[in-house]
């Protein structure tokens, strides 16, 4: 894990007393560019889990699947190059296909079980951001906006 943000000697702090409890941590002076590795899986992950009632290996072996899987993560690296944050793998889409065929393959998302618990997912937090920001940078996110609509509107099916 990374952490980081204003107060460096904090972060600094925190992760010493982390690391030191087994939690394998790294200060960072800037956070952005790790939040957005995340983001950049999970714009995939979590809508197509949620849509196709899919574990994450089996994300990685359809076609259709990694189609939407590219258009959610290109949409999602432009917003992130257009608000100057630092993208720090070469290939995120192939990152993305990596991690579900391997080290989560068998893994059910957080918001499948969400959708399975008839809850309310984080949809909006994750491509519903991407959405957000490419509004204010003035970048069209097809691929997230539909990703949202229908999350939500899967959302309205059980929770009325």
């Amino acid at each position: 894990s990374h952490l980081g943000g204003d107060d460096h000697e904090t972060a600094e702090r925190v992760t010493e007393r982390l690391t030191d409890a087994g939690l394998a941590t790294e200060a960072v002076e800037d956070p952005l560019p790790y939040i957005w590795k995340k983001q950049l899986r999970n714009v995939a992950r979590k809508p197509l889990s949620a849509l196709t009632e899919l574990r994450n290996g089996p994300q990685s072996e359809l076609d259709e699947t990694r189609e939407v899987a590219r258009g959610l993560i290109e949409e999602a690296m432009a917003v992130a190059r257009a608000k100057d944050i630092e993208i720090l793998e070469s290939d995120p889409v192939g990152a993305f296909l990596e991690a579900v065929a391997h080290e989560k393959y068998d893994k059910k998302s957080s918001i499948l079980e969400d959708v399975e618990n008839e809850r309310r997912t984080e949809i909006e937090h994750i491509t519903g951001a991407v959405v957000q920001y490419g509004e204010e940078e003035g970048i069209d996110t097809p691929y997230n906006r539909m990703a949202t609509n229908l999350v939500l509107a899967k959302e309205q099916s059980y929770l009325g």
